[in-house]
């Protein structure tokens, strides 16, 4: 999905006391005690009584990027708080390689679905990248999750980290952003996400007995072949 500019939209979020906040989440004026995620500049929580709450500067323009900034940072804080997301489907392709050189595949999809987040940490060092949030799974593998709202993950970046899905929030709506639960909803379920690499499902029975169905019939019986090795494509991540 194509990322929109968002700039001009004021801050949806304030930073206070190393968390973020929506303006009707804390108190009016500036004993809302919260800043711009953005350029730190100290925010005004306005609560008029027939508008929804927002959030101005104090004192400042402004700033470009702070809706951005606000809803990226809120993403991460949503998923770390929340412990659990919905990974995207996947289809891997297996192939089967004869001796000859002769290539059977075939394709396995499995669906999206929510799985659990242990040790969820956000901008945890992994060699030279810094993905939006690690965490672990049930199994104990672990999964790296970044959020689109204007950049995109880098290629080499999107290339070196396996198990790296990528949630996109670049078509959200200032409504969805504005409504707490809605945002959740949609930052831990209903965004549009992909994996980059996925490793996930390679030993899953589905996948090896795939690899058996090949070996033992459409390889061995109908070729009369035997099989050299396997390799395991993804072709299709996206939800």
């Amino acid at each position: 999905m194509k990322a929109t500019s968002l700039k001009g939209l004021k801050v949806p979020f304030g930073i206070k006391q190393g968390r973020l906040y929506s303006p009707g989440q804390v108190d009016n004026g500036l004993r809302c005690g919260c800043h711009c995620p953005q350029c730190n500049a100290q925010l005004i929580a306005n609560h008029p009584k027939r508008n929804r709450p927002y959030f101005s500067h104090h004192k400042a323009e402004e700033c470009k990027g702070g809706y951005e900034t606000a809803l990226h940072l809120m993403a991460k804080q949503i998923i770390e708080d929340a412990g659990k997301v919905v990974i995207p489907p996947i289809t891997l392709e297996i192939t089967a390689e004869t001796f000859s050189g002769f290539q059977v595949p075939e394709r396995v999809a499995f669906k999206a679905r929510e799985v659990e987040l242990f040790n969820a940490t956000q901008e945890a060092s992994t060699g030279k990248w810094r993905p939006d949030l690690t965490a672990q799974l049930k199994n104990s593998s672990t999964i790296y999750i970044e959020i689109l709202v204007s950049h995109a993950v880098e290629p080499e970046k999107a290339e070196s980290l396996d198990n790296l899905m990528e949630i996109d929030l670049s078509q959200v709506t200032p409504d969805q952003v504005a409504d707490i639960d809605t945002l959740v909803d949609v930052v831990t379920r209903k965004a549009p996400r992909h994996w980059f690499n996925c490793s996930l499902y390679n030993k899953v029975r589905r996948v090896e007995h795939t690899k058996q169905k090949l070996e033992s019939w459409e390889v061995g019986t109908i070729l009369g072949q035997k099989v050299k090795s396997y390799s395991i494509t993804v072709v299709d991540t996206s939800i």
